[in-house]
């Protein structure tokens, strides 16, 4: 009894934790959203000290500076076998998550399908509120391009790709998406086309370089946050567990 009383004491200290953690990243990433549209904006500018001023941004279409282009259309199995690929709800918490693809059982070359480091994954059919949600791949999962997501191929020569995802994840953008998509009773969907000719505004390549690794660094200490965040989770499940044996 004494020790059940103890651990129900920790468990009380370890919710308000969790809560804090909780408040501690939701103003990381009000934080950070902030900054990124200060910075699209050019509202806020990252200085360069070597070189003085940057060049003035100038206006592109993501077709001038990437390739859009369709997944592998093969059905998918419930066996896990064959070769692993995307799936809308892969990159429905903006990063791609390997606990959630699906297996394709195909003697066909796919090679062309193989997603590759700095491909950007992009939602261009689900329902409104989810329209436009993309990941980056930043890891080489042998992962394949599967249904129901564009796949945009940074051209690396103009665009950096971690700059190129961040504009397309800004407020400003994704409420864009949402009104160009064409609108059915189920869901919206966004054409090749229409994603092609949206365009934005463009820095140097040393200054995109510059904002990535700010943005970056920025998104990394979510990250961490959101690390400490579910081990707090886990040892509080843990104890529950343990109180009612």
């Amino acid at each position: 009894a004494k020790e059940q009383g103890k651990i129900a004491i920790f468990l009380s200290l370890l919710d308000q934790r969790i809560s804090t953690q909780i408040k501690i990243i939701e103003e990381l990433e009000s934080l950070i959203a902030k900054f990124m549209e200060n910075i699209l904006n050019q509202k806020l500018k990252i200085p360069n000290k070597i070189e003085g001023n940057f060049p003035a941004w100038k206006e592109i279409t993501l077709k001038e500076c990437s390739s859009i282009k369709s997944g592998l259309s093969s059905s998918q199995n419930e066996q896990k076998i064959g070769y692993k690929v995307t799936r809308i709800e892969t990159i429905s918490t903006r990063f791609i998550d390997i606990n959630r693809i699906g297996y394709v059982n195909t003697r066909n070359d796919i090679s062309e399908y193989k997603l590759n480091l700095g491909d950007i994954l992009f939602s261009n059919i689900n329902s409104v509120s989810h329209i436009g949600k993309t990941a980056i791949v930043t890891t080489d999962y042998d992962l394949y391009h599967g249904m129901n997501l564009l796949r945009i191929v940074p051209n690396q020569q103009i665009v950096i790709p971690l700059f190129l995802f961040y504009t397309l994840n800004s407020r400003k953008n994704l409420n864009y998406f949402k009104t160009i998509c064409n609108k059915a009773v189920s869901q919206a969907s966004i054409n090749q086309a229409d994603l092609g000719n949206f365009s934005f505004n463009i820095p140097s390549y040393l200054e995109q370089s510059k904002i990535a690794f700010f943005l970056s660094t920025m998104k990394n200490k979510i990250l961490i946050e959101k690390d400490l965040l579910f081990n707090y989770q886990k040892q509080k499940q843990y104890l529950l567990k343990h109180l009612f044996i």
